[in-house]
C-alpha cells in the first residue's frame, strides 16, 4: 500500500478514534478531580481556574476529534492529539496522587487547630476541640479496626462545694482535677478534654474496655489522694465519678453514641453512691 494511502487509513482507523476518545475522557476526569479540590482545600479561585483550564483543553480534544472524523487532519494534528492524550493522562494521575495527600493534610490541620483550642481554666482542649478530635479518632478507628474508649469524669457534689467554699476554690478544684487527668492520661492515644462545667472527657484510642476501666480507676484514686476537703462528700474529700464506654468504630455510626453511652455509665456511677467507676455494656460494635 502506498505511503499516502497508508497514512489516510491510519488517520481514519478505529484505533485513532479510540485514542482521541480516551484523551477526552482523561481530560474530563482531570477537570472533575480539580473541581473536587475546591471542596476539600478551600483554594476556590486557583482550583476553579484549573478546572476551567482543563475543561477548555477537553473542548479542544473534542474539536480535534471532530476534525479527524469529519474534515480530516494532517499528521502534525495527529501528533498534537497524541501529546494531548499524554498530558491529559499525566494531569489526571497527578491530581489523583495529590488528592489523598491534601485530604490528609486537611485532617492534620483540623487536629492541630483543635489542640490549640484550649479551656482557659484547665488548659485542656475544650468542647469545640473535642468534637473535632473525636470525629478524627472515630474515623481512624473505623479505618484501622481498633476499639475506641471514652471516659466521662464528673466531680461529685460540685455545686455543694461551690456553695460552701466559693467559686474561686471551685475553680481551683477543677484545675487540680484537670492536672490529675492530664498526668495519668499521657499515652500517645489519650486526649483529655474539658467537657463542660465540672465534667471532663477522655478519648482513649486503640484501647479495650479493661484498660480504659483501669485508667479510670487510677484517675479516681488520684483525685481522692489530693485530699481536698469537702464537707458534703461521704469521705470528707473531693471525689469523682466516672463512666466508661468502648466501641469498635463504624463509619455509619455517629461517634456521639459512644459519648452518650459513657454518660449513661457516669450517671449509674453517681446513682450508685459516687466515687466509683462504671463500665457501659456493649451494643455499639464491641461487647464489653
Amino acid at each position: 500500500m502506498p505511503a499516502p494511502d497508508l497514512l489516510e487509513a491510519l488517520l481514519h482507523s478505529p484505533l485513532i478514534h479510540w485514542i482521541l476518545g480516551l484523551s477526552l475522557l482523561a481530560q474530563l476526569a482531570a477537570a472533575a478531580m480539580a473541581f473536587r479540590l475546591t471542596r476539600i482545600s478551600g483554594w476556590y479561585v486557583p482550583a476553579l481556574l484549573m478546572t476551567l483550564g482543563l475543561l477548555a483543553m477537553a473542548l479542544r480534544r473534542a474539536l480535534g476529534w471532530y476534525r479527524l472524523v469529519v474534515v480530516g487532519v494532517l499528521p502534525i494534528d495527529l501528533l498534537s492529539e497524541a501529546l494531548g492524550l499524554f498530558v491529559s493522562v499525566a494531569m489526571w494521575v497527578g491530581l489523583w496522587w495529590f488528592y489523598p495527600l491534601l485530604k490528609s493534610d486537611r485532617h492534620h490541620l483540623k487536629m492541630l487547630t483543635a489542640l490549640a483550642s484550649v479551656d482557659a481554666l484547665t488548659q485542656l482542649p475544650n468542647r469545640r476541640a473535642l468534637d473535632i478530635l473525636l470525629e478524627y479518632e472515630w474515623r481512624r478507628g473505623a479505618r484501622d479496626l481498633h476499639p475506641l474508649s471514652i471516659i466521662m469524669v464528673d466531680v461529685d457534689h460540685f455545686k455543694a462545694y461551690n456553695d460552701a467554699y466559693g467559686h474561686t476554690q471551685g475553680d481551683n478544684v477543677l484545675r487540680q482535677v484537670g492536672r490529675v487527668i492530664r498526668r495519668l492520661a499521657r499515652r500517645a492515644g489519650d486526649i483529655p478534654t474539658r467537657y463542660g462545667g465540672e465534667e471532663f472527657l477522655i478519648i482513649h484510642a486503640h484501647t479495650p474496655p479493661e484498660l480504659a476501666a483501669r485508667l479510670a480507676e487510677r484517675i479516681r484514686e488520684g483525685v481522692e489522694r489530693l485530699n481536698i476537703p469537702h464537707a458534703s462528700s461521704a469521705g470528707g474529700v473531693v471525689t469523682v465519678s466516672l463512666g466508661v464506654a468502648t466501641a469498635l468504630p463504624m463509619a455509619d455510626v455517629n461517634p456521639k453514641a459512644l459519648v452518650d453511652a459513657a454518660d449513661v455509665a457516669l450517671y449509674r456511677a453517681k446513682d450508685g453512691g459516687r466515687n466509683q467507676v462504671v463500665v457501659a455494656g456493649g451494643g455499639l460494635g464491641l461487647e464489653i
